[in-house]
């Protein structure tokens, strides 16, 4: 199995689209959409889609519903998500020209954004927040001492900064022979996964379900309900079943979720006469990790005496992936999904304004101009953007 984004969770608002850059005719909806690169650079995003590309096996990826198969290089990450209710397999054909649509259509500063076609997304996004950020492939100019990364992972923060000594579980430490103890377990399904890095940062920029997500005209104030729902829900990509998702639940010290609902608990103020035509989106916090997955062969013997069933037993070779990733929403300490609003201008062609004459939540989302941390950049209450959750 190759670790290369085998795996689940990026965003999915159940809203209405992005607004198309694009549309064909016949009944084949594809359309582009670009967005601010959030600390994208675009040598990381390359590099990114064509470990993305490599990963696919000659004869296509299969994503199950809601799937998502990604791939991040510091703080680009690319993924291919299926959003259709069926499985679906993915050619690296298919998920070249889409790949290149997205470049080619979303060349402001980076190729961020999402191309879609035939139910499948293609995103290219960048992992950090504030307009202010750089990417961490210019770490060795940021000033990260060595307690950032080696703090047990209490202060995980939003800025794609890697963090190697997060609290395990027992008896989840990679061993000396290389592989995650627990994969000789029949109660673990013979699985098991070791957590060797941890990184936090913030998803895609998605559209507020309903109203809200719809462009409002200029001079007209918007408003997010009290109590929209957003549902922050992706599923399992290239035959991952349950026996992986136990896995790094049982090897991760954080509430490991695939599925979590946000309702909204505060009625969200838009600009008072806006000087552009807008619009709310928001960002969900997530987890990426990766380790050390082992596993064999779960084998439940047949029982000579029937009906007296024997109990099933591991066997064969042990295999490890390393590097194994997967991605999920960041809860707080009620257990739902992180997430942070902000309303967002767009021109009279629905093209987003450059961020300079954006709303400040929008340009700050954790930091602002000064590169000073902002908490609370919505003004909800809720801390979005305190490091230490």
């Amino acid at each position: 199995m190759n670790s290369a984004g085998l795996l689940f969770l990026l965003a999915r608002a159940l809203a209405s689209p992005l607004d198309p850059k694009f549309a064909s005719t016949g009944g084949v909806d594809i359309f582009t959409s670009c967005f601010p690169g959030r600390g994208m650079m675009n040598n990381d995003g390359f590099a990114a889609r064509d470990q993305l590309l490599d990963a696919i096996p000659s004869d296509g990826v299969q994503l199950a519903e809601m799937g998502c198969f990604y791939k991040r290089v510091n703080t680009a990450v690319l993924s291919i998500c299926n959003w259709t209710n069926s499985t679906r397999v993915v050619n690296v054909e298919e998920a070249e020209l889409a790949l290149m649509a997205l470049v080619d259509q979303c060349r402001s500063g980076s190729f961020a954004g999402q191309h879609r076609a035939n139910g499948v997304a293609y995103a290219a996004y960048g992992a950090m927040a504030g307009q202010y950020i750089r990417s961490a492939s210019s770490a060795n100019s940021q000033k990260y001492s060595r307690r950032d990364r080696l703090d047990g992972c209490n202060d995980i923060g939003w800025n794609g900064v890697e963090h190697f000594n997060c609290d395990k579980p027992k008896d989840r430490t990679t061993g000396a022979d290389g592989n995650c103890p627990g994969h000789s377990d029949p109660k673990n399904r013979c699985t098991a996964y070791c957590e060797v890095k941890r990184t936090g940062s913030l998803g895609p920029e998605q559209l507020v379900p309903g109203e809200a997500g719809h462009i409002s005209p200029k001079g007209q104030a918007q408003n997010i309900a009290h109590g929209t729902e957003i549902s922050i829900t992706h599923g399992f990509s290239v035959g991952l079943g349950g026996s992986y998702q136990e896995a790094v639940s049982a090897g991760v010290s954080y509430q490991f979720s695939v599925t979590h609902t946000k309702s909204t608990t505060v009625e969200y103020q838009g600009v008072q006469d806006p000087p552009h035509r807008a619009r709310w989106v928001y960002w969900a916090r997530f987890v990426d990790t990766c380790g050390d997955l082992s596993e064999r062969e779960l084998h439940k013997p047949e029982s000579p005496t029937y009906p007296v069933s024997l109990p099933p037993v591991c066997r064969g070779e042990v295999k490890t992936t390393h590097n194994f990733c997967a991605m999920s929403p960041m809860l707080d300490n009620q257990g739902q999904p992180i997430l942070l609003f902000a309303q967002q201008y767009v021109d009279d062609g629905s093209e987003v304004l450059p961020m300079e004459e954006q709303p400040v939540s929008y340009q700050d989302a954790c930091v602002n101009a000064g590169s000073s941390h902002v908490k609370d950049p919505d003004g909800d209450g809720q801390d979005e953007c305190l490091t230490d959750l």
